[in-house]
């Protein structure tokens, strides 16, 4: 049994059948992406999913029990390493040389086909690899004039900084006293070294003033003689 539609008097018209909404694809990948934020609750209330700080902890640890999985890492990671070091220093890397292996369900034909595509890789790259000459030394560069004199004028001073320092090391040593262990002395040094001009007590006392000199100068002369 059909019923008849519905006759609306205020729109005058009859209603259309309503048809569920599709959301248009951007729609879908925004709600996708919402969906796999990681502040929104989980699905299942009573589970909670193992962070990813702890799995990376847990694979790491599986990993350094077995030693084959470890070692292969590690070697992967030296000849990445060794690569990008010559990449670096502008040499061409080395060409790996393939090692062949028949692999899980491949059959013959298909396993010699792809030793030979290999081997061909091998060879253009050989061919057209730059030609390289690791014995060959570069050859040493010559210093220029101006360094050259630099050199000579620094080689200069320091010479004459060593002669001015052994020629005050050696009037140090000169004028230095050797003490001989357990000396000791009583009085003070005595001068023994006389003037040239200096005249003896004998000698001023057996001399007569000239007759041009005065007697305050002879009383002078004769104070000064007796003080020495």
């Amino acid at each position: 049994m059909t019923t008849a539609p519905f006759f609306d008097e205020a729109s005058q018209a009859f209603p259309t059948t309503q048809k569920p909404s599709v959301s248009p694809p951007e729609n879908l990948f925004i709600l996708s992406k919402e969906k796999k934020k990681v502040n929104c609750k989980p699905k299942n209330q009573d589970e909670q999913e193992i962070p990813f700080r702890l799995r990376e902890i847990m694979r790491s640890r599986q990993e350094m029990k077995n030693p084959t999985s470890y070692k292969k890492r590690k070697k992967e990671a030296q000849v990445a390493f060794r690569k990008t070091e010559k990449e670096a220093k502008g040499e061409d890397p080395d060409i790996a040389v393939p090692k062949f292996k028949q692999r899980k369900w491949e059959s013959d034909g298909a396993y010699v086909q792809r030793m030979e595509q290999e081997a061909q890789h091998v060879l253009f790259l050989s061919k057209n690899q730059a030609d390289r000459q690791p014995e060959a030394q570069a050859a040493p560069k010559e210093k220029s004039e101006g360094k050259k004199a630099f050199q000579r004028r620094r080689l200069d001073k320091v010479r004459q900084r060593r002669e001015e320092k052994a020629a005050e090391r050696l009037e140090q040593e000169l004028l230095q006293d050797t003490v001989k262990f357990g000396e000791v002395a009583l009085q003070p040094p005595e001068l023994t070294a006389k003037p040239r001009t200096s005249i003896s007590r004998g000698q001023l006392q057996g001399r007569s003033p000239p007759s041009h000199v005065g007697i305050e100068r002879a009383t002078l002369l004769r104070s000064r003689a007796l003080t020495n």
